[in-house]
């Protein structure tokens, strides 16, 4: 195969402590799965069911619920078309270089946990 991807994994030495729990509670969700997939759609980008991760999202693209399935290539490419909706162009945008990616996978499975017992009570 050819290799698409390189770089290095590494613990940082002190972790970055922000409460995006927090942020998320207090930003009105107002534009439910459907709506962000037509809108997607209108700037050209046709997503099928595996890939359409983006289950809720503000009106400015900066706060969002974003479904988690265990599969790590589906979760990334949600976030980015997360960052698509907050452009104010309807034009189509491809990545062409990611510089880091930063994942605390501790934190991503406790927030995990919390949202899932915020959205099903």
């Amino acid at each position: 195969g050819m290799t698409v991807c390189t770089g290095r994994v590494y613990s940082p030495e002190e972790p970055l402590s922000v409460d995006y729990l927090k942020r998320w509670k207090k930003a009105p969700l107002q534009l439910k799965h459907g709506d962000i997939y037509k809108e997607l759609k209108l700037r050209c980008y046709d997503y099928g069911p595996t890939f359409q991760g983006v289950a809720q999202s503000d009106l400015e693209g900066n706060h969002g619920l974003l479904k988690w399935t265990g599969d790590w290539i589906v979760f990334l490419d949600t976030m980015l078309q997360f960052t698509i909706l907050g452009s104010p162009k309807r034009a189509l945008y491809l990545p062409t270089r990611i510089q880091s990616i930063k994942i605390n996978p501790i934190a991503h499975n406790s927030i995990l946990e919390k949202t899932l017992v915020d959205l099903e009570g």
